[in-house]
């Protein structure tokens, strides 16, 4: 289920990390940026990369970011939620164990 971070300027643990598998860059200064200027890091190294389908858009590295970061984090709830309007609910019901009744009961 897809996941956002609540505030983007809520600084997560162990700061705005990132990596890019296909070349194996790291964000350079995850303790010092903060979120947008990551996402810049991260374009500004797609840009040097024009041989992968990186994009460059700062929406859509944004997204990149969030994501990463929601899955590092295991998708806290302290930074992150669902952009799902009803996976709260689907949640709350998929913990619940119905009742069953007996092959006998009428």
């Amino acid at each position: 289920m897809p996941t956002v971070l609540i505030d983007r300027n809520k600084f997560p643990p162990k700061g705005w990390v990132f990596r890019q598998p296909e070349t194996n860059w790291t964000a350079p200064t995850p303790m010092a940026s903060n979120f947008m200027d990551t996402v810049k890091q991260i374009i500004a190294h797609h840009n040097l990369n024009p041989g992968f389908p990186y994009s460059t858009n700062p929406e859509t590295v944004a997204w990149e970011l969030e994501n990463y970061t929601c899955l590092r984090l295991h998708n806290n709830p302290q930074y992150c939620h669902s952009d799902e309007p009803h996976a709260a609910a689907r949640i709350a019901t998929k913990n619940v164990t119905p009742k069953r009744r007996c092959g006998s009961c009428s």
